[in-house]
């Protein structure tokens, strides 16, 4: 096995420039050649089998660099095709969605940064039917 330290790949200027910038360009080369040394599935095994509270914090670890967490995260989707919907529907989801505002309004709502204004037109004002 080598030992020691292989040709350096920064200046210690740099890495403390890359640092103050959040560059990860010097973590990333380090840990492409790490995976390039990864162990072997036989060799996980083994290491589970002998060590199972090592191989727990191991998979933590791994699974967070790969992006999951332990925090639950809910998301979620909404699609509505509004056209389709009478005007009483219509009516209330405006109602409901109003309601469920008014719950989590801290401030008026905004979409990008501006406000967000919701109209209910008059009966006077509403759309004239299709062909007029």
């Amino acid at each position: 096995m080598k030992s020691g330290m292989g040709k350096k790949r920064f200046t210690n200027a740099d890495l403390l420039d890359q640092f103050r910038d959040y560059n990860r360009l010097p973590f990333l080369e380090i840990l492409a050649d790490l995976m390039q040394g990864a162990p072997t599935p036989e060799a996980i095994a083994d290491f589970a089998e002998q060590h199972p509270d090592r191989w727990a914090s191991a998979l933590k670890t791994v699974a967070h660099l790969g992006g999951f967490h332990d925090k639950l995260e809910v998301t979620h989707n909404l699609n509505l095709h509004i056209s389709n919907l009478g005007d009483a529907q219509l009516e209330e989801l405006l109602q409901e969605k109003l309601l469920e505002l008014e719950g989590v309004k801290k401030g008026p709502p905004t979409l990008d940064g501006k406000a967000l204004v919701v109209e209910v037109l008059e009966e006077k004002e509403a759309l004239p039917p299709d062909g007029d």
